[in-house]
């Protein structure tokens, strides 16, 4: 017997691959993000100052996808935004 792909059930019902799966979800996730101006405002930002492996994480990325889950307004509950970068500076 062939090995087969591993394979996600999307919300219809319909099996995906996890290539495909990862894909529809990265999809999502980014139309969330592009719904929610003022973590648009803090990637925007980060952009114009050129950060160094700059990376927004923590509730800024997963309290939208919470809230959308959940039918609330995407910035709910958004007290801060937690935006790290890497600089070869730290330590000297």
């Amino acid at each position: 017997m062939a090995d087969q792909a591993p394979r996600a059930s999307r919300q219809d019902g319909a099996m995906l691959s996890v290539d495909a799966a990862e894909s529809e979800l990265r999809y999502r996730l980014s139309e969330i993000v592009r719904q929610t101006p003022p973590l648009l405002r803090v990637l925007s930002v980060a952009r114009h100052l050129r950060l160094p492996d700059g990376l927004v994480f923590s509730g800024a990325v997963y309290q939208p996808v919470l809230n959308h889950l959940t039918g609330r307004p995407l910035d709910y509950g958004i007290k801060d935004y937690d935006l790290a970068f890497a600089s070869s500076l730290v330590g000297r």
